[in-house]
């Protein structure tokens, strides 16, 4: 007889469960979980979980001044580790704009902390000069690296920011939650 640690018995007595890896020869590789194969996603708190919040171009959150954040959208979080990312657009009337800002952060209206800070990995949010004169355009952005949390609970934020001198500028977009853990 094997004797496995206490842990492991405890483990293996709960049963076979949605764990396919547990009894040898079943033909699933060893520390493999398999996924789901009917086009769903996972429910709420499993790994794999996908939750996202939007605002389309046509409800995009005008910016009333010129460098000032703000939040675009926000999601809530339950206690569990995340892959976070965000995108947004930037939409232009006859703007005059000289800089891009957008971001993840764990406050409204707040960019996060750059380069390994603040329970962040890596860069928060993507900084970039532009340079449009008087043009209309809609302009796609990346809202920063995607960022791996862990947290107890939490709301994060989509946050973005327009340099800019004549015109106005309103921004939609989309932040994106996967739960890896």
């Amino acid at each position: 007889m094997i004797r496995r640690p206490s842990f492991l018995r405890t483990f293996f007595s709960l049963g076979t469960g949605d764990i396919q890896t547990l009894s040898p020869g079943s033909g699933v590789t060893a520390g493999h979980l398999p996924g789901l194969t009917n086009g769903s996603f996972p429910g709420a708190g499993f790994i794999g979980q996908n939750q996202f919040s939007n605002v389309p171009l046509v409800s995009a959150v005008s910016q009333p001044t010129t460098a000032t954040p703000i939040t675009v959208t926000s999601i809530a979080l339950p206690g569990g580790v995340y892959l976070i990312s965000g995108q947004v657009e930037f939409v232009f009337a006859t703007a005059t704009v000289t800089q891009l800002q957008a971001g993840i952060s764990f406050a409204s209206a707040t960019f996060g902390p750059q380069s390994n800070s603040g329970g962040w990995n890596g860069d928060t949010y993507t900084l970039q000069p532009f340079v449009v004169t008087a043009a209309s355009p809609t302009i796609s952005f990346p809202a920063g690296c995607t960022q791996p949390i862990a947290t107890s609970s939490a709301t994060v934020y989509l946050v973005a920011a327009a340099t800019f001198s004549a015109g106005t500028v309103s921004i939609a977009g989309t932040i994106n939650v996967l739960r890896v853990g």
